[in-house]
């Protein structure tokens, strides 16, 4: 019969395999029985007439094909099992990375300096953001490598729990990253505004500063000859 299709998730992959270790065990234990099978099907070919023994060798052979059969089909079953769990176990490493790093990022922006209150301090910041905002959209191209995978396991995922598992981390994460998109805007604004603000006091300081008193040139002062006073 058809297989159940591997899970998504690592725990119920886990099951899957130890249900075909089961089925691995349970067919293991016919084996001896086969080989004795094998031995009688040998004798009676033997024995029997030769208008049987074409039947007889028929028998075995497809007993020995569906054997042959029951341990390939298991062995990938348990192949695609085995990668169905890297997969899994890749794709929820990678997830659990994003949220911890969203998580960090966040707490980083939180714990920035308020705005400055002169211009070169908001100037620094200004370029602090600009390069934090390098760093998020670094991390934006692994967050959509990361929800296109994702995208990709709901397609194959047949089974509803399976697509939940799926849907519900990714929701969440894309509600988190736009909570830090709105966090960023709103730093980016402030410090805007405030290197606006600045720079316009900065430039009614320039115009308002009082013109510097020219300093008057020293003239030497020649003393005029005095008249001598009449004679007594």
């Amino acid at each position: 019969h058809d297989l159940e299709s591997p899970g998504i998730d690592p725990s119920i992959i886990k099951q899957q395999v130890e249900a075909a270790e089961t089925i691995k065990e349970e067919t293991d234990g016919l084996h001896e029985e086969l080989e004795f099978i094998r031995i009688l099907g040998a004798d009676l070919i033997f024995a029997c007439g030769e208008t049987e023994k074409p039947e007889v060798k028929k028998s075995i052979d497809e007993m020995n094909n569906a054997w042959e059969n029951l341990n390939k089909t298991w062995k990938e079953r348990l192949e695609k099992l085995e990668d169905a769990m890297q997969a899994a176990v890749q794709y929820q490493d990678t997830l659990q990375a994003m949220f911890d790093w969203l998580d960090n990022t966040v707490i980083k922006l939180c714990t920035m300096p308020p705005v400055g209150t002169d211009l070169n301090t908001v100037k620094d910041q200004l370029n602090e953001m600009k390069e934090f905002k390098v760093e998020v959209y670094q991390q934006q191209i692994e967050m959509e490598k990361l929800h296109h995978q994702g995208e990709l396991m709901l397609k194959k995922a047949t089974d509803e729990t399976d697509r939940d598992i799926i849907r519900e981390p990714l929701t969440e994460l894309k509600h988190l990253w736009e909570n830090l998109g709105e966090k960023i805007a709103h730093r980016q604004h402030k410090l805007e505004g405030a290197l606006l603000a600045l720079g316009q006091f900065q430039h009614a300081l320039e115009l308002n500063k009082p013109s510097k008193i020219p300093t008057m040139s020293k003239k030497t002062t020649t003393a005029s000859p005095r008249t001598p006073g009449p004679k007594r």
